[in-house]
């Protein structure tokens, strides 16, 4: 058409900037384009449950796999998935957390913390090795980046203390780095988001809790730390990016934190079985950032006086 498509008296385009989107889902849902951007140039992070923790000589949960793809073209009609965290146990019944998934792409989740007896599970980033005892040596540690892929999603977790009564269990792998082998035994530290989503606040960025590491300022994927061991009473930091904190042993037996809710957050272990839990995963979280792009617009909304005016002067065209 001579007017190109739009009725009425000829319009002069404009370019009009709109600026990057960040949508986040904190549970399951499906996603959709924002206005009309047009679904190119996107980043999308896609974290895991963390993975629950023991409470015998329990290392700490692993951080659920954390992904962070760019230059990513989305569709609408795409379906997400929240993995949740695996959940903690005062014995080995711990469990490891669920993979996140947008469309085809997942994230593994967060491998479960070795108790007495019992190895770390592999996952996104592993679990924590349980501490030995004068009679049960300390367990392995779980694989991070299970199953692999590049860049890796995750880390390993860290090893336990050995026998002979240090049964400290090792810090679960996080995100961004390993977990802690005793007798430094903290949960592996997250990732900063913030260079890919922006600075905070932003609204999916988890306010810090506690007894767990710290989540506000754009940190996911904190391992849980695991447990300071018999006779220490201390609690040993959670890794930083929403990773809870390993319980103390006695004569206090202070309680192990859980993850962050929606952060991947690993669960932090205990000392003893005393019929407390220790930590749980936190859940999941999906973004996508609909990057900045350019739009044109024009006028071409008309009154019926202005249009029944433009006709009866001869200047309207179809």
């Amino acid at each position: 058409m001579a007017n190109g498509g739009i009725i009425g008296p000829f319009q002069t385009a404009s370019c009009q900037s709109v600026s990057a989107n960040n949508v986040a889902f904190t549970s399951n849902g499906t996603y959709n384009k924002t206005g009309s951007y047009p679904g190119a140039g996107a980043t999308v992070m896609i974290v895991a449950g963390g993975g629950g923790a023991a409470g015998e000589h329990g290392g700490g949960g692993g951080a659920g796999g954390l992904r962070i793809l760019t230059c990513q073209t989305v569709s609408s009609g795409t379906t997400v998935t929240i993995g949740g965290g695996g959940t903690g146990a005062a014995n080995c019944n711990n469990a490891s957390g669920s993979a996140s998934s947008f469309g085809c792409t997942s994230s593994a989740g967060g491998g479960r913390g070795g108790s007495y007896g019992h190895v770390g599970a592999d996952g996104g980033s592993g679990g924590g090795s349980a501490g030995g005892d004068s009679s049960v040596p300390n367990s392995s540690q779980g694989d991070g980046n299970e199953p692999p892929v590049s860049p890796p999603q995750g880390n390993d977790g860290g090893a336990g203390g050995p026998g002979g009564g240090v049964n400290a269990g090792g810090g679960g792998g996080g995100a961004g780095a390993a977990g802690g082998a005793w007798p430094c035994n903290n949960g592996g530290a997250g990732v900063d988001v913030t260079p890919h989503f922006g600075s905070a606040p932003q609204p999916f960025y988890q306010a810090d809790q506690p007894q767990a590491g710290p989540s506000a300022p754009g940190l996911f994927g904190g391992g849980g730390s695991g447990t300071s061991g018999g006779p220490s009473p201390a609690v040993v930091p959670g890794g930083p990016g929403g990773g809870g904190d390993g319980g103390g042993g006695a004569p206090t037996n202070q309680p192990a934190g859980s993850g962050t809710a929606n952060t991947g957050g690993g669960g932090g272990g205990l000392v003893t079985n005393s019929g407390v839990s220790a930590g749980s995963g936190g859940s999941g979280i999906v973004v996508v950032r609909e990057g900045a792009y350019t739009q044109k617009v024009a006028p071409g909304m008309w009154s019926i006086n202005e249009v029944y005016d433009q006709v009866k002067q001869g200047i309207w065209t179809n």
